[in-house]
């Protein structure tokens, strides 16, 4: 993105394609407490975030995107953060 230095290194695991929207899921082995599942998701949504950027360049008629994060510890609370094109191109969090 113009006007930001960074550098970002990881893989999708798993990406759901439907008509209007993709599913981006990230699963994390960390080790975290019930409690701190929510604080410790917020560190790695800017990594959602940044794979819905790049594959948004890919999938130009995509507008609407679901963010998941799934700790397999606690993997019955499922983390969603729903965002659409628009929201994602102007988020600091990139």
């Amino acid at each position: 993105m113009q006007g930001r230095n960074h550098y970002l290194y990881g893989i999708v695991d798993k990406l759901i394609i439907e008509n209007d929207k993709l599913t981006i899921i990230d699963y994390k082995t960390d080790n975290v407490s019930l409690e701190n599942l929510k604080e410790r998701a917020e560190e790695y949504l800017p990594q959602l975030m940044f794979y819905a950027y790049v594959l948004s360049k890919h999938y130009s008629e995509i507008e609407k995107y679901s963010l998941r994060l799934i700790f397999l510890k606690h993997s019955d609370e499922v983390i969603t953060t729903e965002i659409s094109l628009p929201e994602l191109i102007s988020s600091e969090r990139l």
